[in-house]
């Protein structure tokens, strides 16, 4: 690089360590009233100053999964209302009515599927808030690959294992099945297959999630909203499975700065990434997601 911005006087450190030209932009934080400190402490607060490119390094994901009829859209629609943040639709349904209407599933299919859903997913998060909610994932569509052709191929379970998210809500069938003209596994016993292979995926995965119930679709709305605010936080140590009321999560409170859940300083580790012998945080560190590589031209604030 040949130039290094920062808003601290750090900048001329790592300008030196670098090789490159500092320039101290804006010490008084007049121009942009943020720092990286006050991002890593709260990214819910400065949600705004946090690029696009780097917003899914703080973003929660709460996924809805259950059978046919159980009101995952309608739910996620009203807590994207509530969180004011956007909803991931799901792309199995576009791809059935486009492709195959019900019929001649492979393999393949449940792949590309899980593939497109996948890159749909990543192109928005960007868009979304601090908390992104998605309407079912590829721990549904292996749930749907069991159900229509008896098997997950190994290309899907390794999406399913690589995209798996902060937290799930599985919605049990105790409502009444309603036909919409595109919904084919509204038996009894298909049902009680679609909830109880999500259950076995989503324990066999060690995933955290909460089952929501109700009758009647206020109880159901109510129950979702307690349980995210109850919810325990991905990496807390106990084991997922079932709801346990009191367990501290929040979205946006729990932060996503390392495996050993200790968040270093934020100019630290910004200034480790870029001396020599350091290597670049990539991929993911501890089961997060972690920050991608910085280009030199961001200003370091």
């Amino acid at each position: 690089p040949t130039h290094v911005f920062a808003s601290e006087s750090y900048v001329f450190r790592l300008a030196k360590e670098l090789g490159a030209t500092p320039v101290l932009v804006d010490p008084a934080r007049e121009a942009v009233p943020v720092s990286g400190s006050d991002i890593m402490t709260a990214p819910h607060r400065r949600w705004d100053f946090i690029p696009a490119e780097v917003r899914p390094h703080f973003q929660k994901r709460l996924t809805l999964l259950g059978p046919e009829s159980v009101g995952k859209t309608t739910l996620a629609a009203d807590l994207a209302a509530a969180y004011h943040t956007r909803v991931m639709p799901e792309y199995g349904r576009t791809y059935d009515v486009a492709y195959k209407q019900g019929k001649n599933w492979r393999a393949a299919d449940l792949v590309q599927l899980a593939q497109t859903h996948r890159a749909m997913r990543e192109a928005m998060q960007g868009l979304a808030g601090p908390l992104l909610i998605e309407d079912t994932d590829a721990v549904q569509t292996a749930v749907w690959s069991a159900f229509l052709i008896g098997e997950v191929d190994p290309a899907l379970l390794a999406i399913e294992r690589e995209t798996l998210a902060d937290h799930y809500f599985l919605l049990a069938p105790d409502v009444a099945w309603v036909q919409d003209g595109v919904r084919y596994a509204g038996d009894p016993a298909a049902r009680a297959f679609f909830f109880e292979e999500a259950v076995r995926r989503l324990d066999g995965l060690g995933a955290h999630y909460e089952v929501i119930r109700g009758k009647d679709w206020a109880t159901r709305r109510t129950g979702a909203l307690a349980a995210l605010r109850s919810a325990r936080p991905p990496g807390d140590g106990r084991s997922a499975g079932s709801a346990r009321s009191g367990d501290a999560y929040h979205p946006y409170t729990d932060q996503l700065s390392g495996a050993d859940n200790n968040p270093r300083p934020a100019k630290l580790s910004l200034i480790r990434q870029f001396l020599p012998g350091r290597k670049r945080m990539t991929g993911r560190a501890g089961g997060r997601r972690a920050m991608p590589p910085l280009r030199m031209s961001a200003c370091i604030r």
